[in-house]
């Protein structure tokens, strides 16, 4: 039987083992090349650079699930410069994968009436789905 001390011992080892893999998730950078996080909106920035600071490099009132839409607006990216028919399968699934983040962001902000970014996530989800109305067709 496992005494009282030691199963504490492992309950305060587990309890800040979990509080530090949450730190550095937090302090975690998303990482993107230079060239497509300087096409993202300034909301962005901060997930990828470290030298900026203020409230329009990031997405505030708006809850957590918005660490999925700028990653959603690489994937958008990437599909409008998978150019050419050898390129459709790799745009079909880059829109597929900005439609999918976008959406999660889309549920995510539904409780939070004063998010700034709404508008933005909401014609994001109607240029995906306009493309891949477009492409998605051609790649069947």
């Amino acid at each position: 039987m496992i005494s009282s001390t030691v199963m504490r011992f492992v309950v305060a080892l587990s309890v800040s083992g979990i509080a530090a893999m949450v730190e550095v998730a937090i302090a975690a950078k998303y990482t993107a090349p230079a060239s497509e996080v300087a096409m993202l909106p300034q909301f962005c920035w901060a997930q990828y650079m470290d030298n900026v600071s203020g409230p329009q490099y990031t997405i505030h009132d708006c809850g957590v699930f918005t660490n999925h839409y700028c990653p959603a607006l690489l994937e958008l990216q990437r599909a409008n410069k998978a150019f050419g028919t050898k390129k459709r399968g790799e745009r079909v699934q880059h829109l597929q994968v900005a439609k999918k983040e976008t959406l999660y962001t889309l549920n995510g902000i539904k409780d939070y009436p004063n998010c700034h970014i709404r508008q933005h996530v909401e014609t994001t989800l109607k240029e995906v789905n306009t493309l891949l109305n477009i492409y998605g067709q051609q790649h069947k």
